[in-house]
């Protein structure tokens, strides 16, 4: 008898959400695995895209779960390929700096809580960790930010691009480049040891991108799909949510 696998395609902010979650999920319903793929909004979105088309269901699976910003989700309603009465919030997430866990030496340590305080970071870090500059939502929102300051061309050298805020933070982990800060979404600093939140953007720039879940009409296990989901968003998990990253929406 062949067990049954969900398959979630998620933006790399929810990562963290997931995973902590997925052991309570297979434990629930018995015999159930999950297949997840991470990443920056826009690759996740192709990967989606490629799941409908079944050319290779073997490596790229039919989406039963596709979690995603509020705009990347309000697309693929649009174009039918996801259950409108299905959709959910999962919350809104920050977008912020990182060091290294054991940093110590170079800029100070304070929150770049102003533009000038976020533009010293910038001019005296040795390196600047961030996600995808081209297809993630706080990667094209950073380069914007930095373009904005009028630093890009004395900046952009020290600029390290990761397909995904994750990779960016493990990588600021394990190089622990003396001086060097990252920035990406909170829910991915958080999940990654090694790293240490250091705030959120100064006002000014600031990014709260608001994520949500949804169900594929094309998918095949529809209701474990509509129980992963009641499990991600159930009253019962919101201080975890929060922990994770995730802010109630503001009403």
């Amino acid at each position: 008898m062949t067990h049954p696998t969900l398959r979630i395609i998620s933006a790399g902010a929810a990562q963290g959400l997931v995973r902590s979650l997925e052991m309570e999920f297979v434990t629930t319903h018995a015999n159930v695995s999950l297949s997840c793929s991470f990443g920056a909004v826009g690759a996740m979105k192709e990967i989606f895209l490629q799941s409908l088309d079944g050319v290779d269901p073997a490596m790229n699976p039919t989406c039963d779960v596709m979690i995603s910003s509020k705009v990347i989700l309000d697309q693929l309603t649009e174009m039918g390929h996801l259950l409108p009465e299905s959709r959910v919030d999962l919350g809104l997430v920050s977008t912020g700096l990182a060091r290294p866990s054991d940093a110590s030496e170079g800029p100070s340590n304070a929150q770049a809580s102003k533009s000038q305080d976020l533009a010293h970071v910038l001019q005296t870090c040795s390196a600047f960790y961030v996600p995808d500059t081209e297809h993630s939502t706080a990667g094209i929102h950073l380069k914007k930010v930095i373009e904005r300051l009028g630093l890009w061309a004395e900046v952009q050298h020290k600029v390290k691009s990761f397909p995904n805020g994750a990779l960016a933070m493990k990588q600021l982990a394990e190089d622990r480049l003396p001086g060097a800060w990252g920035s990406t979404q909170k829910t991915e600093i958080l999940y990654t040891p090694g790293v240490t939140w250091m705030g959120t953007l100064p006002s000014e720039h600031a990014l709260d991108t608001l994520y949500q879940a949804a169900l594929c009409p094309k998918g095949h296990h529809l209701e474990l799909a509509k129980a992963f989901l009641k499990l991600l968003t159930h009253p019962e998990h919101q201080a975890h949510r929060e922990r994770s990253g995730f802010e109630s929406p503001k009403a």
